[in-house]
């Protein structure tokens, strides 16, 4: 009993304060760097990494703020508990951020304004604007995935200048794991999503129906992997990379009951994007 309470502390620890989103978003970052240039920009590396966290905590802090007393899941009630302390963290991630900006290359800039913009529009549209306008011109997990998608791929990219080819080739299948993991997510999160009046792809699709887009999400990443490793442009060990992001959520997404339990299928979602740190060091 002991350990399990232990392990559970851990888990909902790493999920509420969104460890695996911070280093994930850095190793993942790191990766596709690899792949263009073969070296990481470690600034805008870390840069990325503490932008997505502040994304995601501020996300869940707004969330948390507006749900209240009546804040279901573990990471909003914690959250709205210790608001203060997480807008300290929130500043000081920001401050960070401002000092790294001067040492930033300039040829980063326009595609860093682009992605901040974009992460207004979600902030306006999922916190401020009402469900009907949502329903009609807004699905929040394609556009997260996007965005998620842009900074993990296009970002790298200036530098190396590869070839529109070669963006696409990595940029396709991320955006399928991307999508599939925020999917998953938001299959899991139903009850919450109903209790606080949250509206997400669950709102449109049964839960069958909304596993069967998951998969077919994933045979698609699978399918553009394939074409990756068909026209030379992912060896090896990057196709069994991503061949073991598509797995795990695959198994994500057809053992319920047991990732269903203490919030898991976050632990475990997130956690792919940790995956790439034992590649690394053989590209």
């Amino acid at each position: 009993m002991q350990t399990s309470s232990l392990s559970t502390r851990i888990l909902h620890f790493v999920n509420t304060y969104s460890i695996w989103v911070a280093l994930g978003s850095l190793i993942t970052f790191s990766f596709v760097s690899v792949q263009f240039t073969k070296t990481i920009d470690w600034v805008v590396a870390i840069g990325f990494a503490i932008g997505i966290w502040f994304i995601y905590t501020f996300d869940h802090l707004l969330d948390g703020v507006k749900q209240g007393d009546k804040a279901v899941s573990v990471r909003h009630r914690k959250h709205f508990s210790q608001k203060k302390t997480i807008l300290t963290l929130l500043v000081i991630a920001f401050t960070i951020e401002l000092a790294l900006s001067f040492y930033v290359g300039l040829e980063y800039y326009r595609v860093i304004f682009l992605l901040v913009v974009l992460t207004v529009i979600h902030f306006i549209v999922n916190h401020w604007s009402s469900n009907k306008f949502k329903k009609r011109f807004f699905l929040k997990e394609v556009f997260i995935a996007f965005v998620v998608t842009v900074g993990f791929v296009v970002v790298p990219s200036i530098k190396g200048l590869p070839s529109y080819d070669k963006i696409v080739v990595l940029f396709a299948p991320l955006f399928f794991i991307n999508l599939s993991n925020l999917l998953l997510f938001t299959l899991y999160d139903k009850e919450i999503d109903l209790a606080t009046n949250t509206l997400s792809a669950a709102s449109f699709y049964t839960d069958k129906q909304l596993g069967n887009v998951i998969t077919s999400a994933l045979i698609l990443g699978l399918l553009f992997v394939a074409i990756a490793v068909y026209t030379n442009f992912l060896g090896i060990p990057s196709m069994l990379l991503f061949l073991s992001m598509i797995v795990s959520l695959f198994v994500i997404n057809k053992n319920k009951e047991y990732f269903g339990l203490n919030d898991r299928y976050r632990f475990f979602g997130d956690l792919i994007y940790v995956y790439p740190v034992v590649i690394l060091p053989f590209l």
